[in-house]
């Protein structure tokens, strides 16, 4: 049996230029995140701080290379612009292979590999060997040009050699600190605030304050100054646990001050399980019991359920269990035993299904007189295969025996019992109607079963 597969030449190709191209959307992806939103998090605020002053090389070298990659990105566009087909084949191997400038960037960038083999900083070494490890492991360390222009470039489309070219600025960039992000200069006093709008109850909204300005935050509700929120650092997590509108300040050490208000909704039963935004139809049946979970519910507080028609309501342990009585569209509120509003969302009731009815002796609705004389009954089974919580309780079953004649008789159970009937003269049993009670009221079943006696 083989212990290997043998791919063709072109596949591996382009698995090794999906790989680069992944890469290259890493990267771009992270260029495009914008600075102010980097300070929300500390800790990668801080990684992108190190790419700064402390390790930056101001050195000839490095600004020379830098210069080089350039030179050769523009004139690479420039040739794009006058191809017929820029973003094809023909582009790349035209540059690079028939102009000879695969062969300048690579040297290029093999001396400043020398340059940084020779380097006696440790640390800035490492660096670039981070930042050039897949070039190092592919002819650059070693000065093999034809390997690493294989890899690098062959088969390549013109639009994705582009990227490449990006790519390699991109790290030099990096090498040289040229793309460390500054602290903000500015004075405002909120330099971030997110979410604050219009939130849900359970949400969180954030501020980020220039805590070099800001002397004070205040949080109201009304006119009552209240303690919703938690300050980690120059970060306010508000959590609202009313529903209403807030009013959040920053007050400066001038004296300034920056104001949001922010609209606190009920939570809706989508957004009871963790997600406001998810706005599917809520629905239930009519008589079964129901229930939904909510983060709105406190442990020893006590609520109630309005809107709508409900029976058996039982707010306990984060679940709200009743049972709806009235089909259609209803409002469903969950109210503190105060008044104060946390949920509300509409719900729609069907009505209360019909149910299947079979005869449990039964097979493909036959049954052999034998059978029905040695039992001397018949069995209904009344039940809906979905929900097994609703009640069906048969009141009157009307039934029609056909043979030799006619004859009807009214039965008040699930048996249809074979006391007063010739069974050896019956051929049909037909169940013309069965009333039943259910957990929403009565219910009528018109000609829901006929058997045959064989």
């Amino acid at each position: 049996m083989a212990q290997y597969v043998k791919i063709s030449k072109s596949k591996n190709l382009r698995y090794q230029l999906v790989s680069i191209l992944y890469l290259l959307f890493i990267t771009l992806t992270l260029l495009q995140i914008p600075v102010d939103w980097l300070r929300v998090n500390a800790k990668l605020s801080a990684d992108f701080m190190k790419v700064s002053a402390d390790d930056e090389i101001s050195d000839v070298q490095l600004s020379n290379t830098i210069k080089e990659v350039e030179r050769l990105q523009t004139e690479f566009i420039t040739l794009s612009k006058i191809q017929k087909d820029p973003t094809g084949y023909k582009t790349t191997d035209e540059f690079f292979i028939n102009q000879k400038k695969g062969a300048q960037l690579f040297a290029v960038l093999y001396e400043l590999n020398n340059y940084y083999k020779q380097s006696l900083n440790s640390k800035v070494k490492s660096k670039y060997e981070q930042l050039f490890k897949e070039d190092l492991n592919n002819g650059l360390s070693t000065g093999e040009f034809k390997k690493w222009m294989e890899w690098k470039f062959k088969n390549v489309p013109g639009s994705v050699a582009q990227l490449l070219i990006n790519e390699i600025l991109v790290r030099c960039h990096l090498l040289h600190g040229s793309l460390g992000v500054a602290k903000p200069a500015t004075n405002n006093l909120v330099e971030l605030a997110f979410n604050i709008n219009e939130i849900y109850l359970g949400d969180t909204a954030l501020l980020v304050l220039n805590a070099g300005y800001v002397e004070k935050f205040e949080l109201l509700y009304g006119k009552n100054s209240t303690s919703e929120f938690k300050k980690v650092g120059d970060t306010v997590y508000f959590i609202p646990q009313r529903v209403g509108t807030y009013k959040l300040t920053a007050t400066g050490m001038d004296k300034s001050d920056e104001s949001f208000e922010v609209k606190v909704l009920p939570m809706t039963i989508s957004g009871s399980n963790g997600s406001s935004n998810d706005k599917k139809i809520q629905y239930f049946f009519q008589g079964k019991p129901s229930q939904i979970t909510s983060k709105a519910i406190t442990e020893g507080s006590k609520y109630k359920l309005v809107g709508g028609d409900w029976e058996q309501v039982r707010v306990s342990n984060g679940k709200i269990e009743f049972k709806p009585t009235k089909p259609g569209w209803n409002v469903l509120k969950l109210e503190s035993s105060a008044g104060a509003l946390y949920l509300e969302d509409s719900v729609f009731v069907y009505p209360t299904p019909q149910p299947v009815v079979v005869a449990s002796q039964t097979a493909n609705n036959k049954i052999s007189a034998k059978q029905l004389l040695s039992e001397g009954k018949l069995k209904l089974k009344i039940f809906h295969p979905l929900y097994n919580d609703i009640l069906y309780k048969v009141d009157d079953i009307d039934v029609r025996f056909i043979g030799e004649g006619l004859r009807d008789q009214k039965f008040y159970s699930e048996s249809i019992g074979m006391e007063n009937v010739q069974v050896s003269k019956v051929r049909f049993i037909q169940v013309k109607r069965i009333k039943l009670s259910t957990n929403s009221g009565s219910m009528i079943l018109k000609e829901p079963l006929l058997i045959e006696v064989i």
